[in-house]
Order: structure tokens, then sequence, then C-alpha cells
């Protein structure tokens, strides 16, 4: 007998509302009020930025690069009195254009996260709450709902499953957009939820003029009214591949509550969709960012890219170089002047100290400052953000059963120029891209093979290679044959044994 079905024939004398502490961590109670303020909403956030800390971390962020803080260092150099070359509106302007740009670009992109964040939240979904069915937003889904689930849906919490349309009640779910896998996992109502439950009644919808079903909502409220229960279940966790549980239920005025356990069979996560069933029902038991796959999303950081790299050691080396100018003329300025005093008193020349000198560097600095192209920094920004802009409204990289508009989304355009430098993409038989370190061996270009090192193998060597490889075959199919026919040898000794066993016994 499987393990499933021996956890779906406990049962124990147990009062649902029982107030002992859970086994597993976590304890709830289904159709519960209180369990709104006591577990995290079902809100989703992915923005980097708020309303509060946008200023100081955007700022942050610009002045992160190197470029940025330079250009930043340059100008208050530049605002010094009596060192300053150009007049202070010279150099604020420059400086506040980059960086303000970079951090109106920044802006931008996080108001589409923001956006897009919205529209999830505000998504229309159908709960059961005590009595009846409620039409919410999904940011109000709380632990302890019946969420009803549609085919071909994204899944908005992590539920467990409680019906189905199908009469075996098995559900059927994609989990590409968690593990890259695209064959449908099997979610199985247990077998006393079925015996209480059934399947969900479905009815024609007389508003639709294609007439699609529906589910029977005066069918089906009686019986998830009568239903009460308390979850037993794990703390919130990253694993997706595991979970255990308890539904401990009873119907209607049921003495003896039934008591099943839970596990990954059973457990619809946030992110995946529901694929080949029309509808089914699953108890909430994670929202929000309690949920596994947002457990196991990385905050939103900043990324540079390899062109972004490139420029800060270009960036760097420039300063290296300028630096070199600035000590140069700053000692040839001290020399030149101290010889001067003597030489051309009618300048009234002062004679130069070491304070001087070292004085003398700054006013060096902010004139050899603009090495550095500050317009380089600005024309890159730009250029990206009209660039992702482009990127978005490429008709070739649309995707129409995504739900929306289908295009492209860039959530950022700082990483633009990265996809340029994609030249090969290697892939398992599954299609999608993994973190396993694929070990390269050989390769045959053209009818040569190279090795490891990347060396040509010698036509010699190739040659016996490919016998030693026939050989190797040849020498299999002989085992093969021989085993084959010492097989077929046993059997007609085995046959002539049972006729002679059969003639001594007539």
């Amino acid at each position: 007998m499987s393990q499933s079905n021996s956890k779906e024939q406990q049962t124990v004398k147990q009062d649902p509302n029982s107030n002992a502490p859970s086994p597993f961590g976590r304890k709830f109670q289904i159709f519960d009020p209180g369990n709104e303020t006591q577990f995290t909403d079902n809100t989703v956030h992915t923005a980097k930025y708020t309303w509060w800390n946008f200023l100081p971390v955007a700022i942050f962020e610009q002045l992160r690069r190197v470029s940025n803080f330079y250009f930043l260092f340059q100008m208050i150099m530049n605002l010094l009195p009596g060192v300053g070359v150009f007049s202070p509106v010279t150099a604020i302007i420059p400086v506040g254009l980059v960086i303000g740009i970079g951090i109106l670009k920044d802006g931008i992109e996080d108001l589409r996260r923001h956006k897009a964040d919205r529209i999830v939240n505000r998504k229309a979904v159908c709960v059961f709450r005590g009595k009846e069915f409620e039409q919410i937003e999904t940011c109000k889904i709380r632990v302890g709902d019946v969420l009803v689930l549609k085919g071909n849906e994204e899944i908005c919490a992590d539920a467990i499953i409680l019906a189905s349309t199908d009469r075996d009640g098995i559900a059927y779910v994609n989990t590409m957009n968690l593990d890259g896998e695209t064959n449908l996992k099997i979610k199985r109502v247990p077998l006393q939820l079925m015996k209480q439950l059934g399947c969900i009644p479905l009815i024609k919808d007389d508003d639709d003029e294609e007439q699609e079903m529906v589910i029977d909502e005066e069918k089906l409220a009686p019986k998830l009214a009568k239903l009460n229960g308390i979850i037993n279940c794990q703390l919130p966790n990253k694993n997706l591949h595991n979970f255990v549980g308890r539904f401990s239920f009873a119907m209607g005025s049921q003495l003896v509550p039934s008591e099943i356990g839970l596990g990954e069979e059973e457990l619809f996560l946030k992110g995946s969709s529901l694929r080949s069933t029309n509808f089914a029902l699953g108890i909430v038991i994670y929202t929000g960012k309690e949920s596994k796959v947002c457990m196991n999303q990385q905050k939103a950081r900043s990324k540079f890219s390899t062109l972004e790299r490139r420029m800060n050691y270009a960036v760097f080396t420039q300063f290296v170089v300028m630096f070199t100018l600035i000590i140069f003329s700053a000692i040839m300025s001290f020399v030149k002047n101290n010889a001067a005093v003597d030489s051309k008193p009618y300048l009234f020349l002062q004679k130069m100290s070491i304070p001087d000198l070292i004085f003398s560097i700054v006013p060096f600095f902010v004139f050899f400052s603009f090495i550095i192209p500050i317009s380089l920094f600005v024309a890159l920004e730009l250029a990206r953000f009209v660039q992702a802009i482009f990127m978005q409204m490429d008709i070739k990289m649309t995707d129409k059963p995504r739900g929306d508009d289908g295009n492209m989304r860039a959530q950022s355009s700082t990483l633009n120029e990265e996809l340029g430098l994609v030249d090969y993409l290697f892939t398992d038989k599954t299609g999608t891209l993994t973190a396993n370190k694929m070990k390269w061996k050989k390769v045959s270009v053209g009818g040569r093979q190279f090795n490891v090192e990347g060396k040509a193998e010698s036509r010699e060597k190739q040659d016996e290679n490919i016998e030693n490889e026939k050989l190797q075959q040849k020498l299999s199919e002989k085992e093969k044959l021989n085993k084959q026919q010492s097989d077929n040898t046993n059997d007609d000794a085995d046959d002539d044994n049972d006729d002679d066993e059969s003639k001594k016994r007539n």
C-alpha cells in the first residue's frame, strides 16, 4: 500500500478547535477571520524603491559608480574658494545632469515595477469564506481561505488541494516558472476529502455567449459551509519540493474528526498554473512573502554590465594619466616660479614653499579633470534607455500565451549590452538553462576532432579511436548474442525437464 493511502486512512479523536501547539510549526483554522492579523497578507512587492527612500538610495546607487563619484569630487574641488577654474554653475550643471539622468532612469524603471505589482495585487480572484463565494483582490487573500483556481491561470498563493472538477480528484499544474520543467505535475485530492466533497459541480454560464462551464456555486457552497478543520504544517521555507503537514477536518455534525497527511503531492505552489483541469479548490496556507516562490526570490540589487566595468577601468586608467600630468605640472610650476624670482624680478614673483607646491595640485586637478569626458556617460545612459524601449516594441519578441499584451519586458536597461555578448547557449534535454557545469571533452568541427585543450587530434589517432569504438561495439554485440543463446539453451533444458516429469506422472 502506498504511503499516501496509509496517511489518508488515519483517523484520530481530536477536537478541530483544539488549541494544542502544532508539531510542525504553523497551525491555523480554516475560515478564521483572525488569520488576517496573525499571518502576512498576499501583497506582491518587487519594486526596489519606495516613496520615502527613493532619493537617498538612488543617489547612493549612482555614486557607487566610479565615474559619478569622480565627477562629484571634481565639482566639489571646483567650488572651493580660490581654487576653482570654472564658475560654480558650469561645474554643477554637468554633474547634476549625469547623476540626475541616472536617477530619473532608475525611477522610471521602478515605476514600471510598481505598476506591474499593482496589476498583480488588484487582480480579481474568487474565494470561499464562511458561507459564500466572494470576488476579492489578490492582495486581500488570507491564510485559511478556500481559493478557486481556474484552468490556464496562474496560482496566486500556496494552497492545499481541496477539490477538483476531475472525478478522480486529479489536477495538473505547470511549474515551468518555478523549476523550468515543462512536464505537468499531478496533484491529488486526498481520498477522505473526495468522499466528503466529491468533485466540483459545473454548469453552463448563461450570461456568456460561448456558454462556458462555470462552478455551480449553489450546490458547492452548502458542502463547503459544513467544512471545519485545522491545518498543521511547516513554517514557511524555501524548499519547493518538500512539504509536510496534517489536516484535521469534520463535516457538519461529525463527532470524530478525520485526519489526513499532507505532502508535496497535495500542494499548489504560487507561480505555477493550472492546466488540463477546468477548476480546482485549494486551502491557502502561505501568502505573500511567506510563499515558497517569494522566499526564493532575491532582493533587487544593482547590477553592473561588462561594458560598465570596462568603463570604470578606463576611468581609473585615465585618472592615473591625469594625476601624472598634475604632479608633473605642479613640479614644473614650482621649479619655473622659483627660477624666475631671481632672473625676472620685474614680475614680482614670490618664492614657493613645499606647502605652496602641494596646494598648487588642486587648481591643476580642476584644470585637467575634463580629460575624462562627462558627455560619454550621459550619452550611454540615454542610449540604454531608448534601446530598452525598442526592445519592448520588438514584434519578434512577443509571448501571446502569457496572458497580457505579450511584449517583452525590460525590467532594467542596465544590462542591455550583455545580450550582444551571448554567442552560444548550452541547454539540457528539457530546453531550460540550468546551473549544471558541463565539462567539454571533445568536439568535431569540419570532420576534425578537438580535445579538451582545443588541439586537433591527428588523423592516425582519430582512425585508431574509431577502430577501438567499432571493436568495442562488436564485442558488446557478441556478448549479447552469446547471452541470448545461453538463455535459449536454458529454456530448452527446462522444457525437456517438464516433459520428462509429465511422462513420469502419466
